[in-house]
């Protein structure tokens, strides 16, 4: 992770000036040497100008040493400006939104950003000022990646679900080869087997039913519940006799999902974000699978996102004028 300074008045520096300040900075600072040899290889041409140390219990550390578990420190490229100087933190320490100590981790980094910055007399956007967003291809142009309900967060959840639908669906097509009617218990078996212990690439889709109690796990568990619904989904019509009739159409998964699965994310998502499943598919699993949501990621403030979603506009109306430009 690296946050970098956004003062830039140091871009009009002197370069005599700005030399005679980096190697005052060397000096007085942590050897980098000591650093690159107790944690893995980085750039050798950039130097450290500080760092923070802590061990496993996140207690501080005197200097760099074989305890240490988490390091903050100030790096800079010598041939960069001052304004280009950046954070760098590493660590053993589990970083995930929900794991204990987050929070605690957290505040600790950005205690130690706050004293080196002060230590140099760099000055460091303000937590939380420029937030991420996609400049996206599609109409809604500039949308956030931050927050709850954000871009990154629903395609992923939504990816996810696809590729286990997806597999599951490819499942019903094997289970009806050659088949008018399948029963459960049949699609259950080439399901297992598929999703065997050393087919990792497909079993990770799935939540373990042996998971050890406690841990959030947003994978879908296969059950004969999801098999049905999946079924239902491609067209599959349940007989009296407990088995299931092959659709009308054949189910086709080669180029895309098949439109019964998409819907089914659709819902899973409705439900999850309380929100309506038509909403769901326009905005976000039709465009997703359109492309229409790809695009670089850039941190803006809220004014500067205004301004580019304010020009986005503009452009979008001046191309509903004159379609031909």
């Amino acid at each position: 992770m690296a946050q970098e300074n956004d003062d830039s008045s140091g871009t009009n520096t002197a370069v005599a000036k700005d030399d005679e300040w980096w190697a005052s900075v060397v000096a007085a600072s942590e050897s980098p040497e000591v650093i690159e040899a107790m944690w893995r290889p980085r750039s050798e041409s950039m130097t450290t100008w500080g760092s923070r140390c802590f061990d496993h219990d996140l207690n501080p550390l005197p200097g760099m040493s074989q305890d240490a578990a988490l390091e903050v420190r100030l790096v800079r490229y010598p041939s960069q400006a001052l304004c280009r100087a950046k954070f760098e933190v590493r660590t053993t320490l589990a970083l995930y939104a929900r794991s204990a100590n987050v929070n605690r981790i957290a505040a600790i980094i950005a205690d130690a950003q706050r004293e080196l910055a002060e230590r140099w007399g760099l000055a460091f956007p303000a937590a939380s000022t420029a937030k991420p967003h996609v400049l996206t291809r599609g109409r809604r142009g500039l949308v956030r990646a931050y927050g709850k309900g954000n871009i990154f967060e629903t395609q992923d959840k939504a990816l996810s679900r696809l590729q286990a639908y997806g597999l599951l669906a490819e499942i019903w097509r094997a289970a009806l080869i050659d088949q008018e009617a399948v029963t459960l218990a049949r699609v259950r078996r080439i399901a297992e087997d598929a999703m065997a212990e050393d087919n990792m690439n497909l079993r990770c889709l799935f939540v373990r039913s042996d998971a050890p109690g406690g841990v959030i796990d947003e994978r879908p568990e296969l059950t004969d519940a999801l098999l049905t619904r999946v079924g239902q989904a491609l067209g599959c019509r349940a007989l009296p006799d407990g088995r299931y009739r092959a659709p009308l159409e054949p189910i086709v998964v080669e180029e895309t999902y098949p439109a019964g699965i998409v819907r089914l994310v659709a819902e899973d998502l409705a439900l999850e974000q309380g929100v309506n499943v038509d909403t769901v598919l326009r905005k976000t699993l039709q465009p997703m699978l359109a492309g229409d949501l790809d695009g670089p990621v850039v941190r803006l403030t809220p004014t500067e996102a205004a301004a580019v979603r304010a020009a986005f506009k503009r452009r979008q109306a001046d191309r509903e004028r004159d379609p031909e430009d």
